[in-house]
């Protein structure tokens, strides 16, 4: 619950085990690719309720058309309305309808330009009002949510910087998203851009030095909720857009019921279809 920076332990709902996914959501639901078992390459989607908080019938109208993914990259257009699932070991783009529930035919939407490097093909980004970014060990590129197109090395410094594509990115619903380095043990400072033209802004110290964060999206501000610093673990910080501060949110915030976890994504859903009131987000 973002008004009281509280987590609750939902248990194990999941079909499988998974690890290296990413996650995409509406305001009504999240959807985890791929969600096939410990570095499994699988076209499986697992969906979740945020209304019911319950696990969906599994549907393979959610499925993705490539299989030889993990450790995916999903962005998102800015009304929630697509899922664009990219990178993984692939260079080919998956577009997921939130609308319809259903999985675009293959290659509805160009395959990326970026080379599918990294490790595990994973590439780091973030997303925003008009596009979506990757970067990985050797380039980077954009995706315009006008066009459903990609264009090849907007971002020169995750491609120069990020030597492993596997830290994660956090974005925000303020023109802006914050990026580690690579590696995926000692990152100590957040790098934030501009998340339209991809600019360099500043260089926030960061609480704790890992990688392979788990993000959570907020209206004012966001999370991490776990990561991998040597061990997987339930680390976790509230970071303030506007002034870039990063609180320690203690075990009130940190996810339970489980020893750690990294790699993995989050879901943000609609505070008024959740009943919860403005500024109360879920």
């Amino acid at each position: 619950m973002h008004n009281t920076d509280t987590t609750t332990n939902l248990g194990d709902m999941m079909e499988n085990g998974a690890a290296y996914v990413d996650v995409g959501f509406s305001d009504y639901n999240s959807y985890v690719w791929p969600n096939a078992g410990f570095q499994g390459n699988s076209t499986y989607c697992s969906s979740m309720s945020m209304i019911t908080e319950n696990v969906r019938t599994h549907s393979s109208t959610w499925s993705m058309t490539t299989s030889s993914r993990i450790q995916s990259k999903v962005l998102m257009n800015n009304g929630l309305t697509a899922c664009y699932i990219t990178c993984g070991g692939s260079t080919s783009t998956d577009k997921f309808s939130t609308i319809t529930d259903t999985m675009y035919a293959a290659s509805s939407v160009p395959a990326n330009p970026a080379t599918s490097g990294g490790s595990l093909g994973s590439a780091a980004g973030f997303f925003g009002q008009y596009y979506g970014t990757i970067g990985n060990a050797t380039s980077s590129a954009s995706l315009s949510w006008a066009t459903d197109t990609w264009t090849n090395g907007t971002w020169s410094w995750l491609a120069s910087n990020n030597t492993d594509g596997i830290v994660h990115g956090l974005s925000s619903k303020w023109g802006l998203g914050y990026n580690s380095s690579g590696g995926n043990t000692s990152n100590s400072t957040y790098y934030k851009f501009n998340d339209t033209t991809l600019t360099y802004l500043s260089a926030i110290n960061r609480n704790d030095n890992g990688g392979e964060e788990n993000y959570e999206i907020g209206q004012d501000w966001g999370y991490e909720l776990g990561n991998y610093n040597g061990a997987q673990n339930n680390n976790s910080f509230k970071q303030y857009y506007t002034s870039d501060t990063l609180v320690n949110g203690g075990s009130t915030m940190q996810p339970k019921g489980h020893g750690g976890a990294s790699s993995g994504g989050c879901a943000t859903g609609s505070c008024l279809l959740l009943g919860g009131v403005m500024g109360t987000n879920i």
